[in-house]
């Protein structure tokens, strides 16, 4: 799983400035002295970034690229003209970089996607609905923004987790809930006789006649495909069986 940008030559020449000047708004000419931008963690992770950004290979830096280790910053950075398989691709970044890959169009961004691992999140920006739908629908990730990031975090209706590598599971409300509980399936059988007799075809010594019986009542076609009757002849047999059974005794 890693943090990266999809997009187009002619949209880069258009993204590079637009986001200069949105970091700028937010922090300011110098992010260093500004209040509001975090910093790394610890040296062990200071030193492993700085690792990552002086062993790619490829792509340049158009925003940002400052370090300080005495205030353990390292200011926004972008890359861009990342190589799909170079060092800021193999591993999550966990820091301020964004490596920016240039694609031909959608259906070279997807095929991109849909050779790496699962996402966790997949964040699309565009007010084409059809272009919208057709990466949604034709990638795999944990959650999908449509010109947001992040917030569908917040969304304590919206179950948040990934796929594949990237996670198993979700929570958020009830799928809370769900998570750390465990649904305990419990079967309990009285000891009517004629539902014992129905059910005697489970017991030894088989025949044809038996199989056949036991296969219809373990049918392990799924239930939407098959037909009405099919759907509930177990039951309406049983039914009938137990009919029989009840006259019987009777």
């Amino acid at each position: 799983m890693r943090d990266y940008l999809l997009v187009t030559a002619k949209a880069e020449e258009k993204f590079v400035p637009a986001l200069k000047k949105a970091l700028q708004e937010m922090f300011g000419a110098n992010p260093q002295d500004s209040p509001d931008y975090a910093r790394i963690v610890n040296n062990r992770h200071f030193h492993r970034l700085s690792k990552v950004l002086e062993e790619n290979k490829s792509g340049e830096i158009v925003i940002g690229g400052q370090r300080d280790e005495k205030d353990l910053y390292i200011a926004p950075t972008v890359i861009a003209g990342v190589d799909r398989e170079d060092k800021l691709m193999e591993d999550e970044i966990f820091g301020p970089f964004l490596p920016v890959i240039r694609v031909a169009d959608v259906d070279d961004a997807i095929e991109f996607i849909n050779s790496k691992d699962d996402p966790l999140a997949l964040y699309i920006f565009s007010n084409n609905k059809k272009f919208v739908n057709k990466v949604v629908d034709s990638t795999r990730s944990g959650a999908v923004s449509v010109n947001e990031t992040l917030m569908h975090v917040t969304e304590g209706a919206l179950p948040f987790g990934g796929i594949g590598p990237s996670g198993m599971g979700s929570y958020h409300g009830k799928k809370s809930f769900d998570a750390f509980t465990h649904e305990r399936s419990t079967m309990i059988k009285n000891m009517n006789p004629a539902l014992e007799a129905a059910l005697a075809v489970r017991y030894a010594p088989y025949n044809n006649t038996n199989l056949k019986l036991a296969r219809v009542f373990m049918e392990s076609v799924p239930w939407f495909k098959k037909s009405f009757f099919l759907k509930y002849f177990k039951w309406i047999a049983l039914a009938l069986v137990l009919g029989v059974g009840y006259k019987r005794i009777a």
